[in-house]
């Protein structure tokens, strides 16, 4: 695989906006790689055949154009059969988790899977940390 860039590796697993979202040929919405998989288990052989046969690949299509993921566009082009298209899509996403990662500041997701919490921890700290030195500016200064 490639060298990808963590913003870009986040802006790949994130969300589609809505007037990118892909539809499928019996109505439902897609909106990410991860909706993309989970839609391979259950979507109709009528409908994967829709999207997928010997003249075209529209998945690949999106996730090239909506994603601007070319490598995995690439890989699942000519692939046929929703669970070989599905085994790419996860171990791409979890390839792009990794890449994502590694942008991000040490112990970025053990801090912040709360940031109201880690907010108004900070202000507390904040405040006391100001009161403290405001108080030893009074005795010693």
């Amino acid at each position: 695989m490639k060298t990808i860039h963590p913003e870009h590796a986040e802006k790949i697993l994130s969300k589609a906006k809505q007037e990118h979202s892909f539809k499928l040929h019996m109505g439902t919405e897609i909106s990410s790689l991860k909706g993309l998989a989970e839609a391979m288990d259950i979507m109709s052989e009528e409908t994967f055949n829709h999207h997928v046969n010997e003249k075209k690949n529209d998945f690949s299509n999106w996730i090239e154009n909506v994603f601007e993921d070319s490598e995995l566009a690439e890989e699942i082009r000519p692939l046929k059969s929703r669970d070989s298209i599905k085994k790419k899509i996860i171990a791409r996403m979890k390839f792009l988790e990794k890449r994502a990662k590694a942008g991000r500041p040490m112990f970025y997701d053990e801090y912040m899977d709360h940031p109201v919490r880690d907010f108004v921890l900070g202000v507390l700290v904040g405040i006391v940390l100001g009161f403290l030195i405001k108080y030893i500016a009074m005795v010693f200064g």
